[in-house]
């Protein structure tokens, strides 16, 4: 005698795990049994509960509650309000829109340091929950407790609802980041596999390429070791579970993509720059920065101190700067010069191990990259020691192959091939601060698996720095304002 919408509820991942708790619990009032421990154990351990009254004889069915009849007290009047709301926000969550804020500089000037935002899940159709056993309104980690947020006992493929829309080149994207899988349990801020590359490089005989290239493996699983040893052992996230990223798609599946020289080229098009990218300078002044200038440089020209690096002296400094914000500078008559500071292939000695696809040999840095060609559902690639590197992650991580190479021949799942064919969309993620981001220049492609929502609109912005209560804390032009 429940209502007929229950059903539509229970097809829900996630809601149907508190709606199946909600109906052992009424289940177990039909039967009489109201008190706590009784209610407790039918929303934790029903399969252990109702095997124990089954065989208890003085057990009688009571009936369904009519609440119409019977007054509810007033804890189960706050309690159906709260489960209400708990269930409500959680479909709102999961299927429409979620909100976000914005942690790091990666995205400057088009989303600021402090800005809250709303995700569009339904534009590009909202995914359903991989993994459903999990506490409602939290991501992959309880709050205060610090412990997982959910269970891997039961596990969905991958699924997504009708949207309205495929990701375009240029929407500002939320998706899982692609490297998250693995988390160091007691530092789970840094990429595990970026510290672990960097470990095994510098441990081979102090950053020794040649020698690096021959042990890779060896470098590799050692660094592992002292990680895990370190920093308590490794976690394992599902897909739906990583943390969440916000960048720009510059190349969706099928694109061929390049950098050069800081220029973005997508099939060989020169791309027109957004209005808010920035990039490093070099700004050589003609004094000292004294306390007004450094003052007037964040009022007058946006520009925050906090964020200038040194450049070699007293008077050269570098900052990450739009060109509207270069070219405001150059007229100023303290400011001797502005010169972009790109990185040549040339500067790329020992660090290939930073840059996508993250191996010795590779001599791209984040200005000068590629050309690359971004995976696309249905295509077929040709395998070779080449582009192993490339495409050896999304081929293994993400589609669930094994993969090895002997020298010139490629082994896919123990089969000798020369070829590949994709099963899924790929995406190619840069932030708008396109110096000061850890985007997809450095761990690769994203899968369409790991696309979460555009970002939508900003509700609310503030300056940490400033509090939020002084003025210029809130960041009143910002507020419900359309991410750019």
């Amino acid at each position: 005698d429940r209502p007929l919408w229950w059903l539509l509820i229970l097809l829900i991942p996630g809601v149907n795990v508190v709606m199946i708790a909600i109906m052992h619990v009424q289940l177990a009032w039909s039967f009489g049994f109201w008190d706590t421990k009784s209610t407790l154990m039918a929303i934790f351990v029903p399969f252990i509960f109702f095997p124990m009254i089954v065989y208890k004889d003085n057990v009688k069915y009571t009936g369904n509650i009519d609440w119409e009849k019977e007054k509810k007290g007033f804890a189960h009047e706050w309690g159906d309000a709260i489960l209400f709301a708990l269930i409500a926000a959680f479909i709102i969550r999961t299927f429409t829109f979620e909100a976000f804020t914005i942690p790091t500089p990666s995205m400057e000037e088009s989303m600021l340091v402090g800005d809250y935002l709303f995700v569009n899940k339904m534009k590009y159709g909202a995914r359903v929950p991989m993994t459903p056993l999990a506490f409602p309104l939290a991501h992959h980690t309880m709050p205060f407790i610090n412990t997982k947020a959910y269970l891997e006992w039961v596990k969905l493929d991958y699924m997504r609802l009708p949207g309205w829309s495929d990701v375009q080149r240029g929407d500002a994207v939320v998706f899982n980041f692609p490297e998250g899988d693995t988390v160091m349990v007691r530092n789970q801020g840094p990429s595990f596999y970026d510290t672990r590359r960097q470990i095994a490089f510098f441990n081979s005989a102090v950053g020794n390429e040649e020698k690096y290239i021959q042990n890779e493996k060896k470098y590799l699983n050692k660094a592992t070791e002292y990680l895990k040893n370190k920093y308590g052992g490794l976690d394992i996230r599902p897909t739906d579970k990583k943390e969440n990223y916000v960048k720009r798609c510059v190349g969706i599946a099928g694109d061929k993509l390049e950098i050069i020289n800081q220029e973005l080229f997508i099939n060989g098009e020169l791309q027109d720059q957004y209005i808010n990218i920035q990039h490093v300078y070099l700004v050589e002044f003609e004094n000292d920065l004294s306390e007004k200038l450094i003052q007037s440089l964040k009022v007058d020209f946006g520009i925050d101190y906090k964020d200038m690096r040194t450049g070699g002296s007293s008077t050269l400094k570098e900052f990450f700067l739009t060109s509207k914000q270069v070219n405001d500078l150059k007229k100023q008559s303290w400011v001797k010069n502005v010169t972009a500071n790109i990185a040549q292939k040339s500067d790329q000695k020992n660090q290939a191990w930073r840059v996508f696809p993250n191996c010795q040999g590779n001599d791209w840095t984040i200005d000068n990259f590629g050309p690359i060609y971004i995976p696309k559902k249905g295509d077929t690639i040709e395998l070779t020691k080449d582009n192993y590197n490339l495409y050896r992650r999304a081929i293994t991580a993400y589609e669930g192959n094994t993969l090895r190479r002997e020298g010139a021949t490629v082994y896919l799942n123990g089969e000798k091939v020369t070829s590949y064919t994709f099963n899924m969309d790929y995406y190619w993620m840069m932030g708008d601060n396109r110096h000061n981001s850890l985007d997809s220049r450095f761990w690769g492609f994203v899968p369409e698996n790991h696309i979460v929502g555009k970002a939508s609109f900003i509700w609310f912005s503030r300056d940490g720095e400033l509090g939020m209560f002084k003025k210029g804390g809130i960041r009143w032009d910002r507020v419900f304002t359309k991410v750019k």
